[in-house]
């Protein structure tokens, strides 16, 4: 007790928990140690905030939405929501120790924490499970938008139902040291009848949320991996070319290590706080040393999920990174349409007005979506980049002067332009 006498809140009668700490080397105190976390939980804040919001905001403007967009939309929602409700107050618990947000709150922040979460595990699994039956068994009717809709209304309602629990037994409560009232409230699952049936709830949420989606998506990947296998052997009997078969391969083989890495990134970065939360449970005086250090520690290598599927989805996705693009410069783009955008890819001004003009008049007037929906070509949206390459393509042939030029056509060839060669017109 007297140890404590120099430390104690006289006017309120109580031990502020910081101080009780300081006398142990609690890490959080340290001010290198609280600017460091407070650095990356900002950084995870803002690049979850941003990637996630342009992911959601790509997929809407679209306005293309297939299957796998609405697991990625949910996906992304969930991890805004977890950006909102986790990221701003895990540092300021860690750091003062005691709640101050209010009981609202404490009941509100742990149930979306946990309903973001189990949000998250699901969009994953269902994607791996479509992927699954696309690639694996694609004799199957494959999911209609609908349906994949309905899944997703299914599991919000069980990951509230599941997480309500939560919602029930949080509450604000005052704790004691050797018999020391602490300063403060703390938030935390105090309302538990038994603390048997805490830990049956526990277990029961780590099968639903990471055990069970875990299985899954293992088992679907595998075989996804054996198919792709497969399909690397070029089949000679195929109307496809050997290049096209290979660029086929190429795309399937992507798209799975793209996804079986977000699998993989969110796997391993939710494993180590499930372990503590279990440990917390069985064993919670493996955790009393170091404790606010270590829980910061798995909950920021938890949040990191927040940032990896938007950058992993996009960065690895040619065709979104370019529909990103497309849509950060949108007007831009709409704009020089409207004009005859194409000026920056005439040849030259001296030579380029039929160039310019034929290029127009298709670009404006013709059907730009001639793929057939489902099939390899087809792209998530038709834009600029690939009008051009389809014009250049069917219309005309750009030809550079030098060598090429021959002495019957030098007296049409000026400066550094270029020789311009309708197909259409058999010029």
């Amino acid at each position: 007790m007297d140890i404590f006498e120099d430390i104690m809140d006289f006017e309120n009668g109580c031990v502020p928990l910081n101080e009780i700490l300081k006398l142990v080397g609690d890490w959080t105190l340290r001010i290198d140690v609280q600017v460091a976390y407070a650095l990356v939980y900002f950084l995870i804040f803002v690049v979850g905030i941003c990637g996630n919001g342009l992911l959601i905001g790509t997929m809407l403007i679209r306005k293309r939405m297939t299957v796998a967009n609405v697991f990625l939309i949910n996906l992304a929602i969930s991890d805004l929501l977890l950006c909102i409700t986790a990221l701003p107050i895990t540092p300021v618990l860690a750091f003062f120790k005691n709640w101050l947000f209010g009981s609202a709150m404490c009941k509100l922040v742990p149930l979306c924490q946990a309903i973001s979460v189990l949000i998250s595990s699901y969009c994953l699994c269902l994607i791996a499970v479509d992927r699954y039956r696309s690639i694996v068994t694609p004799q199957r009717v494959p999911w209609t938008v609908r349906e994949a809709q309905f899944f997703m209304v299914i599991c919000w309602v069980g990951s509230v139902a599941i997480s309500s629990p939560l919602f029930i037994t949080q509450k604000l409560q005052i704790l004691a040291y050797q018999n020391l009232t602490i300063c403060g409230e703390f938030c935390g699952e105090y309302a538990w009848a038994d603390t048997r049936v805490k830990f049956g709830y526990g277990i029961c949420l780590f099968i639903i949320q990471y055990l069970f989606p875990a299985v899954i998506m293992a088992f679907c990947y595998w075989k996804i991996l054996q198919k792709v296998r497969q399909d690397w052997i070029v089949n000679t009997g195929s109307a496809l070319t050997e290049a096209q078969q290979a660029q086929t391969v190429e795309r399937k083989r992507r798209v799975m290590y793209m996804l079986m890495l977000m699998v993989a990134m969110f796997m391993g970065s939710w494993m180590p706080l499930t372990v503590v939360n279990i440990l917390r449970d069985i064993r919670p005086e493996l955790l009393e040393t170091q404790m606010y250090f270590k829980l910061l520690n798995v909950h920021a290598i938890a949040m990191t999920s927040i940032v990896s599927n938007p950058m992993l989805y996009f960065w690895m996705s040619k065709r979104h990174r370019r529909a990103l693009k497309d849509d950060m410069f949108w007007l831009t783009n709409v704009r020089r349409q409207q004009h005859g955008l194409l000026e920056k890819f005439t040849p030259n001004p001296a030579m380029g007005v039929l160039y310019r003009k034929t290029m127009e008049r298709n670009l404006l007037h013709r059907n730009l979506n001639p793929y057939r929906r489902g099939t390899l070509a087809d792209p998530t949206c038709i834009n600029r980049e690939r009008a051009l390459q389809e014009m250049h393509a069917n219309c005309f042939l750009l030809v550079p002067l030098m060598p090429f030029c021959s002495t019957a056509t030098q007296s049409t060839c000026t400066g550094t332009g270029s020789l311009v060669i309708s197909k259409r017109n058999g010029r």
